[in-house]
């Protein structure tokens, strides 16, 4: 492998391992999850702290009744890109087992040879990377849950960080993730970006690097892989 694509692989790791510490010493971990659960379980009771009893419909129709008629048919066939669905990767799930090289070729413009699986801290990291040098595209799922916005932004920020003159971090919209940013810099040499993407139960962190990369590009290949966990 190129020894250039060797050190940014290795940055890209590097960072993806500061990003598991930062979300564990900010309190990342299933208690979200957990807190999630217990409020979808209690709502689809009753009506609870909204309306009381079973007249309860005019406290609105996002309990009661209306939940248990609809909610288990709508939740299940919800467009992700509506909003509705959050990806949830099963236990294991790595970017190499979703992801072909030469579609991510499209999205990206780089010639790009298979993915390489490794595993970091718990972590599944697949990098797909260019024989010639010129490029590289590194996705990483990390199965720890970002507990709340204040955490990822601190997230976001501390991805940003490892960027050498970097532009400022902004929001994105990408089917599958209930939040997601992105920012460019360069990073080992090369033109870079980057995206960050909050799923169910871990984030997605996707690094395109090689001339003429986008934001877009990388949010692509964040939307592909959710789309496929």
């Amino acid at each position: 492998m190129n020894a250039k694509l060797t050190g940014i692989r290795a940055a890209t790791a590097a960072g993806g391992v500061a990003l598991l510490m930062l979300v564990s010493a900010c309190g990342g971990s299933g208690e979200s999850t957990g807190e999630g659960t217990a409020e979808q379980d209690a709502g689809a009771g009753a009506a609870e702290e909204t309306g009381g009893t079973d007249g309860g419909s005019d406290a609105g129709g996002e309990s009661g009744a209306g939940e248990e008629q609809d909610g288990a048919g709508d939740g299940a066939d919800a467009d992700p890109s509506a909003g509705g669905a959050v990806a949830a990767p099963a236990e294991g799930f790595s970017a190499c087992d979703v992801l072909e090289a030469d579609e991510l070729g499209e999205v990206t413009g780089l010639d790009l040879g298979e993915g390489t699986a490794d595993e970091i801290m718990g972590s599944t990291t697949c990098t797909f990377t260019a024989a010639d040098g010129s490029g590289m595209a590194m996705v990483q799922w990390a199965a720890v849950e970002i507990a709340d916005d204040a955490t990822f932004d601190a997230t976001l920020e501390a991805a940003q960080s490892t960027y050498e003159g970097g532009s400022e971090a902004e929001q994105l919209d990408i089917p599958g993730a209930s939040r997601a940013g992105g920012f460019t810099g360069d990073l080992m040499g090369y033109t870079a970006a980057g995206v960050l993407a909050q799923a169910e139960g871990g984030f997605l962190q996707v690094v395109v690097g090689g001339s003429d990369v986008t934001i877009d590009a990388a949010a692509e290949v964040a939307e592909l892989t959710l789309a496929r966990a």
